[in-house]
C-alpha cells in the first residue's frame, strides 16, 4: 500500500478440474508474481482449488483429500510472501460440504468465508484442515489497521438484497467477489456495469474474479472475467477470450472511500457503537500489510474535470453548457427580463459566457439583439484580443458596445491622488471601472449583468473584489479553467458559422492575460496569469484532489507526480500547490460574497451550502506540510 492506494489483483489462472497440484502450483506460481509488484491482497477464483465444474466429484473423499493437499501446498510455499491470497476451496463443515473463500497470509490461513444462500446466515464456527484451526463462517471480515475487506461468492452480487452491501454498510471498504460465471454472449459488459454499479453503490473498492479458460468446455465456456472497480470506475478488466492467464494488477483509493463515505449518511462502519458495526466486529480478523511509495499502477487523469476519451470529453462539455444555458435561460425567465448585459474581452471566460447567453436566448426565443456584449478596451488590451472580441460578437448577431475605460480610469486615478503607476490599485480600479459600466448600463436598459468569472478565479481568489468578482448572475461560477478551454474549442467544432469557428479557436490559443498593465515598449504583451500563478492544469488538479477528496498536501504531490508523468519537477509543483494553498485560504471572503451561478459538478464554491468556511481560517496547518517536503528537497540536494 503506497499513500492510503491498497493495491489489489485479481489472478485468473490456467485450471484443471479436479488436479489440486497442477491448480495449486498455477495459483502459487501467480501469488509470487503478484507479491514482486507489490500487491497487497490477490483474489483467485471460485473453487479454484479443485475447479469449480467438478459437480458431484465434490462428495468423494479423494476429491476431499485433494482438497486438503492444495491448499496445504499453497500454504507451505507461500509461507515468506507478506501478500494476502484469497482462494477458492470447498470445505467440509460438520457434516457439510460448503462452498468458501479461503484467506491466507504468510503460511497462514486467517478465515475461511463460506457461501450463505438468500437470508442466510452461517454462524461462525472453528474447523480443522491437517491439524491447521481456523475460522469459518458467512459474515467474517478482516481489518488491518487503515481499512477492514470482506469476501463473497456465487450469485451475491445479483440479489436484490446482497451479502456484499451489508459488508459495506458495516464498515468493509474492500469487496472481493469469487465466482465461476460461464461466458455468454454479451455478458461481459452486463457484468462490467454490475461490478461499476455495485462498487459506486456500496462506495467501495470491489475486485470480482471468476473462472477461466482450462475449468471445463463440457456445457459451458469460462473466460476468467476479472474486473478491478474503484467506486463507480472500471480501473482495470480481463481481455476477452485470452488463452493464457491473466493478472489484473490496480489499486482502490482508500483515503477518497473515506472521505465519500463520511459524507455519505448510509454507512455505519465509520460509527464503532452501531449496532450493525458492533456485529460485525465479532466477527472480525486481523491482519496485516505493508507500505511502501511505488508508483502506482492504475492511471491518475491529470485533468480531472476534462476527460481524456474523446466521446466522454465531448459529452461532459456538452452537459455543461446545457447545465449553464438551461440555468441563466430560467434565471431570465423568472424574474422577466428580456435583455442581458455582458463584458467582452476576447478571454476564454467570457467567450464562453456570451455563447450561454446566446443559447439561453434562443432556449428563450428571445432576439439576440437583446444581448449587449461590451467590450471595454483600457490600458492593457491587445489588439487580438480586441479583434477577436468584435468578430465574435459581429459573427453571431448580438448587440455590440465599445466603451474606453482609459479616460474614466485616469480621471479616477487623478481624484484619489493616484499618479498612474502600474500597481494593485492600477489594475484593479480598471476591473472596478469595468463592473460600473456593465451594472450602469443594466439599470439604463433593463438587463440582466451576466458574470464571466469561473471556478478556478474563485478558488485563488483571481479577481478583483467588487469588480470582476461581481454580477447579477455567475454562469461560469461553477466551470473551472481547464473546462472552460474545453467547452470552448467543443464550441467551434459544432459551430456553421466560419467567423465564430475562427474567432473560438484563436482565443482558445490566446495566453491567459487579465490585460491590465500596459504593453512592453516593443508592443509585446508580458503579463501572462500562469506566469504568475502556474500552470491553471496544475491548480484545477490540486483544486479537485483537496475539495473532492480533502487530499493532504504530501498526497497531492504524490499523485500530480503520478498524473502528470515528469512534465514538472518536484520543485515546480511544491511552488504551485504552495500558491494554491496560500490563495485559497485567504480569499473565502469574496467567496462568501459571491453572486447565484448554477453548480456544474460534484466541486461547487457556493457559500450557500456547497462549501462553508470562516474567511479567517489559517493556511498555516497545510503550508507547513509543504514547508516540510521543500525542506526535504533541499537536504537531499546538498
Amino acid at each position: 500500500m503506497t499513500h492510503d492506494f491498497l493495491r489489489v489483483a485479481a489472478g485468473v489462472p490456467r485450471l484443471k478440474p479436479a488436479d489440486d497440484t497442477y491448480n495449486a502450483d498455477q495459483i502459487i506460481t501467480m501469488m509470487r508474481k503478484a507479491s514482486k509488484r507489490g500487491v497487497d491482497i490477490i483474489a483467485f477464483p471460485h473453487m479454484a482449488i479443485m475447479g469449480s465444474t467438478c459437480g458431484d466429484l465434490r462428495f468423494d473423499q479423494r476429491y476431499n483429500e485433494g482438497v486438503t493437499f492444495g491448499l496445504l501446498g499453497v500454504l507451505g510455499l507461500t509461507g515468506s510472501l507478506p501478500i494476502v491470497g484469497i482462494v477458492g476451496a470447498p470445505l467440509r463443515v460438520g457434516d457439510c460440504i460448503r462452498e468458501a473463500a479461503v484467506v491466507f497470509q504468510s503460511g497462514r490461513i486467517l478465515g475461511a468465508v463460506v457461501n450463505g444462500g438468500p437470508g442466510e446466515r452461517f454462524p461462525t464456527t472453528n474447523v480443522q484442515i491437517a491439524g491447521v484451526s481456523f475460522n469459518v463462517g458467512s459474515e467474517l471480515r478482516f481489518r488491518c489497521e487503515t481499512f477492514t475487506f470482506a469476501v463473497t461468492l456465487g450469485d451475491d452480487l445479483f440479489r436484490p438484497v446482497s451479502t456484499s452491501a451489508q459488508c459495506a454498510t458495516e464498515g468493509a471498504s474492500v469487496l472481493f467477489h469469487l465466482d465461476a460465471m460461464p461466458t455468454q454472449v454479451g455478458r461481459h459488459d452486463a457484468l462490467r456495469d454490475v461490478v461499476r454499479e455495485h462498487a459506486r453503490r456500496c462506495i467501495a473498492g470491489l475486485v470480482y474474479v471468476s473462472a477461466g479458460h482450462g475449468e471445463s468446455s463440457t456445457d459451458h465456456f469460462f473466460d476468467g472475467e476479472a474486473f478491478i472497480a474503484d467506486r463507480g470506475q472500471i480501473v482495470a478488466e480481463s481481455v476477452p477470450f485470452s488463452a493464457d492467464e491473466q493478472l489484473l494488477i490496480s489499486e482502490v483509493d482508500l483515503a477518497a472511500l473515506s472521505h465519500d463515505r463520511f459524507r455519505s449518511p448510509y454507512f455505519t462502519g465509520r460509527n464503532p457503537f452501531a449496532p450493525q458495526a458492533q456485529r460485525s466486529l465479532q466477527d472480525t480478523l486481523p491482519f496485516e500489510v505493508h507500505t511502501d511509495d511505488s508508483p502506482l499502477r492504475r492511471t491518475i487523469p491529470p485533468h480531472p474535470f476534462v476527460p481524456e476519451d474523446a466521446t466522454a470529453r465531448d459529452r461532459r462539455c456538452r452537459e455543461t453548457f446545457r447545465i449553464q444555458s438551461h440555468a441563466l435561460a430560467e434565471r431570465l425567465r423568472h424574474i422577466g427580463l428580456r435583455r442581458a448585459v455582458i463584458g467582452i474581452s476576447g478571454g476564454l471566460d467570457s467567450t464562453l459566457a456570451l455563447m450561454v447567453a446566446i443559447a439561453a436566448f434562443d432556449l428563450l426565443k428571445l432576439p439576440r439583439e437583446g444581448i449587449i456584449g461590451v467590450t471595454m478596451p483600457g490600458f492593457g488590451t491587445s489588439d487580438r484580443t480586441h479583434d477577436n472580441a468584435l468578430a465574435l460578437m459581429a459573427s453571431e448577431g448580438i448587440t455590440l458596445r465599445e466603451i474606453s475605460i482609459r479616460a474614466a480610469c485616469e480621471q479616477h486615478f487623478r481624484d484619489i491622488g493616484h499618479d498612474g503607476s502600474p500597481d494593485t490599485t492600477y489594475e484593479n480600479a480598471q476591473a472596478r471601472e469595468r463592473t460600473q459600466i456593465l451594472m450602469d448600463l443594466a439599470n439604463m436598459e433593463g438587463a440582466l449583468v451576466v458574470g464571466t468569472g469561473d471556478l478556478s478565479e474563485l478558488a485563488l481568489g483571481w479577481c478583483t473584489f467588487n469588480g470582476d468578482h461581481m454580477s447579477m448572475y455567475s454562469v461560469n461560477a461553477g466551470v473551472p479553467k481547464t473546462l472552460v478551454g474545453a467547452v470552448v474549442q467543443w464550441l467551434a467544432r459544432r459551430t456553421k458559422r466560419p467567423e465564430t469557428r475562427r474567432a473560438l479557436l484563436d482565443i482558445a490559443e490566446t495566453p491567459i492575460s487579465p490585460e491590465l498593465l500596459p504593453p512592453s515598449p516593443d508592443g509585446a504583451h508580458t503579463q501572462q496569469t500562469e506566469r504568475t500563478l502556474g500552470p491553471y492544469e496544475l491548480h484545477d488538479f490540486f483544486l479537485y484532489r483537496f475539495m473532492r477528496f480533502g487530499d493532504a498536501p504530501r498526497r497531492m504531490l504524490f499523485l500530480a507526480e503520478q498524473a502528470f508523468g515528469g512534465r514538472y519537477t518536484r520543485v515546480e509543483l511544491l511552488g504551485v500547490l504552495r500558491t494554491f494553498l496560500r490563495r485559497f485560504f485567504a480569499q473565502q471572503f469574496k467567496r462568501n460574497c459571491m453572486p447565484d451561478g448554477p453548480a456544474i459538478g460534484s466541486i461547487s464554491l457556493s457559500p450557500r451550502g456547497a462549501w462553508q468556511m470562516p474567511s479567517d481560517a489559517s493556511s498555516a496547518l497545510w503550508l507547513r506540510a509543504v514547508e516540510e517536503m521543500e525542506k526535504a528537497i533541499k537536504e537531499g540536494e546538498k
